[in-house]
């Protein structure tokens, strides 16, 4: 009975070490590193009665890899709508990457943007368009930034022109027309992955550490049974 409470004891050890990595893994999907940090400056609005997509040209000078594309959320209490985004390079105009931010504060809230998670995309320098959906609804308009400075950019990120393309306000749409703003026209944005930070590693050790421990306890309490099996 000794021996079945340890082996009790260490699985159930196991479970609560196998769920607070669970629980630590979120925060490794969720460190970002968006590709504009932070603004100055700048206005808050938008036409809430265009119908189309709206965003901005940007080029790399290295290699960059995507894990999130996002809508800027200016009171930081979730969207009225959900936004379309789409990561497009500029020459060819084609559709990297794709993803939709849904209407509500459902999702993850980072630097002011809503963000939803891509497969990890790598891009090589060169140019490229994002672009978000605005639905033509001023009801259930998202103002974002425009005419401001962005500050803390992507190491290697320039920002062009503000983009724009009138047409169906649930599927994006490569922008076309530069409105003559710099900066770009701030709705959509995109994310690195970060580094991972303290806790979920904290929590990765914590658990190899105890993980150590039970196996050894296990072997000693098998070399213990062993030891009485023995006994006349």
């Amino acid at each position: 009975m000794a021996i079945l409470r340890h082996r009790l004891s260490s699985l159930a050890c196991t479970s609560l070490l196998g769920g607070a990595m669970l629980l630590a893994a979120p925060a490794l999907a969720l460190n970002l590193r968006p590709s504009v940090p932070g603004f100055s400056g700048g206005n808050l609005g938008g036409d809430s009665s265009f119908s189309g997509s709206v965003g901005y040209g940007f080029s790399l000078s290295q290699p960059q890899t995507i894990s999130a594309l996002g809508f800027y959320d200016a009171d930081e209490d979730g969207l009225l709508s959900s936004h379309g985004i789409g990561l497009y390079e500029a020459t060819s105009q084609t559709l990297l990457a794709s993803a939709t931010v849904p209407a509500g504060d459902g999702s993850w809230l980072q630097n002011g943007f809503r963000w939803v998670s891509i497969p990890n995309l790598a891009l090589s320098s060169g140019s490229y368009m994002i672009a978000a959906t605005s639905s033509g609804d001023p009801s259930l308009f998202d103002p974002f930034l425009y005419d401001t400075t962005a500050e803390g950019v992507i190491d290697g990120m320039l920002i062009g022109a503000s983009l724009s393309e009138i047409g169906s306000g649930s599927v994006v749409a490569f922008p076309t027309q530069d409105e003559g703003v710099p900066q770009g026209f701030f709705g959509p944005a995109y994310a690195i992955q970060g580094t991972p930070g303290p806790l979920p590693l904290l929590g990765a050790g914590v658990a190899l550490g105890w993980s150590r421990r039970l196996r050894l306890r296990r072997r000693l309490i098998a070399a213990g049974a062993g030891r009485q099996g023995s006994r006349p």
